[in-house]
Parts: structure tokens; C-alpha cells; sequence
């Protein structure tokens, strides 16, 4: 490439090759705090760096037009906590369809949260319901993300961390009006196996009864 680009065109050639690798975060200072996904083919690439070759020769383009920027926030999972359970007490109430039951008594489970910015954005409660053949059958008793949280991928992250490693059957209900949550599970491999009329108060609704298995 010939010619003196600018200053934010030249910082964007830089990163084209480390690109390849996996996702890089941006340094710029105009760019703090987001990241730019993985992009697979120089093709792409060459896009990626806010040009794009015209016969021979380079021209200025919109990198905001070819590289997909997204805010990002660390997310971790750990184990929950007695020190968690205002969080999760004030996440539950804001969830309508979540269950709502004493935080306290999720202790006596498998309680794991998720911390966006070290701060409790959702929380996820199982319990073993025994063994049957050798194989652990499970249950999935609450899942619930914080409304500002939500579409990060919270949820989905913390159903994965609970399901690795893990060797069995997975149950759960879920209201049969909540299409986002069933879309998720449907997606995770959760099959709907039953209906249940009634299942749920306040307003009555049936339950979708759904089941993962891994080997």
C-alpha cells in the first residue's frame, strides 16, 4: 500500500493480521471498551482496516461499515454466595417469569451467578434429583438475568457452565408464552418432551417440560 494514510486508518492496518487469530480488543482510544470480531478471510480483512482495493488502488472507506464493533464486559461465572443473595432477591423480582422463591434456600442447591463488571447480573439455581442407570438427572429450578443485562449472553453462558463436564439428563419448565426462553433452550439442545396444564399461577399458564441429555 503506497501513500501516507491516516492516522486511524494506519492504527487499523496494524491489527488486520493479529485479526485472523481471534478476537482482538481495540487499543485506540477512540475505541476503548469494544472489540472487533473475527473476521476469516483477507478478503475480509483487507475490508476490516477501513479500505478496500479499487484496481490496484487503495481508497478510504467506513471501518465502522465492515467490521461488526460490539460492546463488550467481562462476564464470569462463579459459585453463589450468601453475599449474593440481595442481588439475586432484587434480579428475581424484576423477572415476571423467573420463579420466586426465597433466595436463601437456593444455598441448599447448585447456585452459580454471573458477574458483568463485578456486579451480580444473573444467577442460575440446579439441583441433582439423583441417578438412574448411572446416569445424573438434574433440574434447572430458576434461571433469571438482570433486565439491563439482558441479550449479552448471560444466560447462555451460564446453562454452558453448568453443563460442562456434566454427564446425564437435565430437566426443566418453562412457561409455554416465554418463546425467548424456549428459543434458548431449543438452541442449547433442550428437547420439549411434555405439556403441563396449569402448571403456573399469576396469570395460569401451561408449562413446557424440557429435557437435554449428554453422554
Amino acid at each position: 500500500m503506497t501513500g501516507t494514510a491516516p492516522a486511524d486508518a494506519a492504527w487499523a492496518g496494524i491489527i488486520i493480521s493479529r485479526l485472523a487469530i481471534g478476537r482482538l480488543r481495540l487499543r485506540s482510544p477512540e475505541s476503548q471498551g469494544l472489540v472487533c470480531s473475527t473476521i476469516s478471510t483477507w478478503a475480509s480483512l483487507h475490508r476490516a482496516g477501513g479500505f478496500v482495493s479499487q484496481k490496484g488502488r487503495a481508497s478510504r472507506k467506513s471501518a465502522a461499515a465492515n467490521v461488526r464493533i460490539i460492546e463488550t464486559s467481562m462476564i464470569e461465572i462463579r459459585r453463589g454466595s450468601r453475599d449474593d443473595l440481595d442481588a439475586i432477591a432484587r434480579i428475581q423480582a424484576s423477572c415476571p417469569d423467573a420463579a420466586q422463591w426465597a433466595p436463601a434456600d437456593y444455598l441448599d442447591h447448585d447456585l452459580r451467578v454471573a458477574l458483568l463488571d463485578n456486579r451480580v447480573a444473573g444467577f442460575l439455581v440446579t439441583r441433582l434429583l439423583g441417578t438412574l442407570d448411572g446416569n445424573s438427572e438434574c433440574e434447572i429450578l430458576n434461571l433469571a438475568v438482570a433486565a439491563q443485562a439482558r441479550r449479552r449472553g448471560i444466560a447462555r453462558r451460564l446453562i454452558g457452565d453448568f453443563l460442562t463436564g456434566f454427564s446425564g439428563s437435565v430437566f426443566l419448565e418453562v412457561r409455554e408464552s416465554n418463546n425467548d426462553a424456549r428459543s434458548l433452550y431449543n438452541s442449547m439442545k433442550f428437547m420439549e418432551i411434555d405439556r403441563r396444564p396449569e402448571y403456573y399461577l399469576s396469570p395460569t399458564e401451561a408449562a413446557i417440560v424440557m429435557k437435554f441429555h449428554s453422554c
